[in-house]
């Protein structure tokens, strides 16, 4: 299974955004 580099930093980017905002919270 190949996953896009595209895809794959838009779930990156997701993951870090939603870890800040926990953090922060």
């Amino acid at each position: 299974m190949q996953i896009s580099p595209k895809t794959l930093l838009a779930i990156w980017f997701k993951m870090i955004h939603g870890g800040l905002q926990i953090r922060t919270a």
